[in-house]
């Protein structure tokens, strides 16, 4: 009852963000700015999108390779495809955790894995908003909501990483002991992998760095004589769509790409169409290819009972 209550009170917050953004825009603004777009720059972003999602792959192939757990590359290509779908219909993309219940080792095992890949992901946003921030979008906004981030990330793994906290919350879902001393080991025996965590970092930031490239082909796709700056934008747009108050960060990420893109004195709905086009293309689409293939899992599971 209370996660339903969650979800019903994401999506009416993810309402509340899209409705106030679309009406304050308007619509027929923000409609026309997308239909005048160039569809054939737009197209060159595909093999790109392909490439973050073998980069985010790999990344998580080495975690697992870690602790020992072995699957090949394009079975982990298909889970990690089934994550982004339940990511893109869960607040903070809380359901990419999914990706657990699709190996058959433990979840106490497995998870970690997921959990680091996470906190790599928002420890390379949050350096590289930083420096964004202070070199190029000074401004207090901006800063305030870097902060809020800063403690929000601290207090997350604060209690991931506390025994007594993680011993409740096995306990609220009557978890027994055993998995959670194996999520411990688990978790130090990959935090202490010094090698893995290197590779894994660089990786993270590799594919930082193609998502802003592709966001730039989305901003010159809407409108050529856009600043070329504002594609440095994205780790402060991507970081904020991590508060976890909206479904898959839509509305959040909308609302600050507008702010910088105003910042930097470009039309607002630009902003607004860059930040939901990225979203569609990098996330919903391969999170509806995800869909097929978390069907066609059940299916079989059901087919050999």
């Amino acid at each position: 009852m209370m996660m339903k209550r969650k979800s019903l009170l994401a999506i009416l917050v993810t309402l509340f963000f899209i409705i106030f953004l679309l009406v304050r825009l308007d619509i027929n603004t923000i409609i026309n700015t997308v239909l005048k777009m160039d569809f054939k720059l737009l197209l060159l972003t595909i093999p790109f999108i392909i490439l973050l999602y073998i980069i985010k792959t790999k990344k998580w192939l080495i975690l697992l390779d870690s602790i020992d757990i072995k699957i090949g590359f394009l079975e982990a290509f298909k889970i990690y495809l089934i994550g982004t779908f339940y990511g893109v219909i869960t607040p903070a993309k809380v359901g990419e955790f999914t990706r657990s219940f699709y190996l058959q080792q433990k979840k106490s095992q497995t998870i970690p894995t997921i959990l680091v890949d996470r906190i790599t992901d928002i420890v390379t946003l949050l350096l590289l908003s930083i420096v964004l921030i202070l070199a190029l979008f000074n401004n207090n906004e901006l800063i305030n909501l870097i902060i809020l981030m800063i403690v929000l990330f601290i207090s997350a793994i604060f209690i991931v990483t506390n025994k007594r906290i993680v011993t409740m919350i096995f306990k609220l879902f009557k978890i027994n002991d055993d998995h959670k001393e194996n999520y411990f080991v688990t978790f130090n025996r990959i935090i202490k992998n010094k090698k893995a965590l290197y590779y894994v970092l660089l990786l993270t930031f590799c594919y930082y760095m193609v998502n802003m490239f592709i966001f730039w082909l989305i901003i010159k796709s809407l409108n050529p004589a856009l600043n070329e700056m504002l594609a440095l934008s994205l780790p402060i747009i991507i970081i904020m769509g991590n508060i976890p108050i909206t479904v898959s960060g839509l509305g959040i990420r909308e609302f600050v790409s507008v702010l910088i893109f105003s910042l930097l004195n470009e039309e607002p709905a630009y902003g607004f169409s860059a930040s939901l086009i990225l979203y569609v293309i990098t996330c919903l689409i391969p999170g509806l290819g995800g869909s097929v293939f978390t069907i066609r899992k059940r299916k079989n599971e059901n087919e050999s009972k």
